[in-house]
């Protein structure tokens, strides 16, 4: 399981990819992306999940380095900065487990009950 801050980041970075300004008005709280991302992470083999760890502990510690805002987590930051930082760290270093978690995040938001409930029917399998 992931630890209490692994899991609050984890929320915000799914809010921050997957808002509720969209053609459909459901957001990554309203999905329960979060729930689903805990068990997705509590799935992957250590290593995988050791990687994880160590990209979210940048996402929410570097922030504040990253963007010259001294004492700001990324848990604290305004959305725009969220996303820009966002942005900046899946070009770099921890790119490959940031898109880990943004895959893990989309499919979790699209295979939602609140999502499906407002797609065609048979738009997904």
């Amino acid at each position: 399981m992931p630890s209490p801050e692994e899991s609050r980041v984890l929320r915000e970075v799914a809010r921050t990819w997957l808002p509720r300004d969209g053609a459909i008005a459901v957001d990554a709280v309203d999905a329960r992306v979060d729930v689903a991302l805990d068990a997705w992470i509590d799935g992957l083999p250590i290593a995988q999940r050791t990687v994880v760890s160590a990209a979210l502990r940048a996402v929410e510690n570097g922030h504040a380095l990253g963007t010259g805002r001294p004492g700001v987590r990324f848990t604290d930051a305004l959305p725009e900065d969220r996303r820009a930082w966002l942005d900046n760290l899946l070009r770099g270093r921890f790119g490959a487990p940031l898109r880990w978690v943004r895959r893990a995040a989309v499919a979790a938001w699209v295979h939602s009950p609140a999502v499906r409930a407002h797609m065609p029917i048979g738009a997904l399998p």
